[in-house]
């Protein structure tokens, strides 16, 4: 009986990352006047073992969730805010970025480079 209890834990730890339709329409960020305002940019990652590159002219609000995921934001992106769910992500950030940062689920990590 433990171990259907324990099996059971896994599954549900592991589907607690992934991000379905309704998850993306309901992102709420954390910087003020971001949602109607256009010079901010919403983008959602989710799945698992992807690998995503992000560049844009606005000001972007990082969202990622899923197992495993590698984001890599360009050094000439503002970056205004990350909020990590899951298990595994990795996102790589600049050293020159200051978002605020938001960090659930489990081995999520922001590593800087140069």
């Amino acid at each position: 009986m433990r171990w259907v209890l324990a099996i059971l834990g896994i599954v549900l730890l592991f589907a607690a990352g992934c991000t379905t339709e309704r998850d993306v329409g309901n992102v709420h960020a954390l910087v003020p006047g971001s949602e109607d305002n256009p010079n901010y940019e919403t983008v959602v990652f989710g799945g698992v073992e992807q690998q995503y590159n992000v560049s844009s002219n606005k000001s972007v609000i990082l969202v990622v969730s899923g197992s495993y995921n590698v984001v890599y934001v360009d050094e000439n992106t503002e970056l205004s805010e990350v909020v990590m769910s899951g298990n595994g992500n990795l996102v790589y950030i600049s050293s020159k970025h200051h978002p605020k940062m938001m960090r659930s689920g489990m081995q999520n990590l922001i590593l800087r480079y140069n």
